[in-house]
């Protein structure tokens, strides 16, 4: 949204205002796929030939863990904008006032969800597994910008003047939430399924 008032000869506003929201879905492993898959050489097995995971090096193997390891989700929604005052009390001097909001509100879900791993040459017997997890996670930061501006323009014959003073000021609020659980007894991204005991909060 973008507006430009002007109500006046001397006095004229604007108002400036957007939002965005940006979704992404990646593996909890690591984002980069390209690099998990360059950190061990080919000789590790990734896939048997029975269609199970193979064991990788030493039980690791990144891209089970890629496909079947959990998902992050994340969710950034921003709303910002710019109000704005112009006074132009008698010729050549423009005072300017503006206030300009910024509020993040953003979510973060990581659910992991370790592959079954079987050792080699085996169906029945498999690497230990990392217990299921769950890691909720929400931040709220808000900027405020505050600008004052006055600027004087003056042709005198010959001679210009031209006068311009300003004052800023920037303040910052920022809170976290967090939650994360462990050994779930489902496999489902709901922290009523953890282990109360395993259970932590921050804020």
């Amino acid at each position: 949204v973008n507006n430009n008032l002007q109500m006046y000869k001397w006095l004229e506003a604007n108002v400036d205002i957007y939002y965005k929201r940006t979704e992404t879905l990646e593996p909890s492993l690591d984002p980069n796929v390209i690099r998990q898959a360059r950190l061990y050489p080919g000789i590790y097995s990734a896939i048997r030939t029975d269609g199970l995971w193979g064991e990788g090096k030493d039980g690791e193997n990144n891209l089970a863990a890629t496909i079947e390891g959990g998902a992050l989700d994340q969710r950034f929604n921003q709303i910002s904008g710019i109000l704005g005052v112009t006074i132009k009390p008698f010729e050549g001097l423009s005072i300017r006032a503006n206030i300009s909001p910024t509020y993040n509100f953003n979510k973060f879900n990581e659910f992991t969800t370790p592959a079954l791993i079987p050792r080699q040459g085996s169906t029945t017997e498999f690497w230990p597994q990392n217990p299921t997890r769950l890691d909720r996670r929400e931040t709220s930061i808000a900027n405020m910008t505050r600008q004052l501006t006055m600027n004087y323009t003056k042709q005198f014959n010959d001679h210009h003047v031209d006068v311009l003073a300003g004052y800023e000021e920037i303040g910052t609020d920022w809170e976290e939430i967090r939650t994360a659980s462990n050994s779930l007894s489902v496999n489902l991204p709901a922290l009523t399924f953890g282990d109360p005991s395993l259970t932590t909060n921050n804020h």
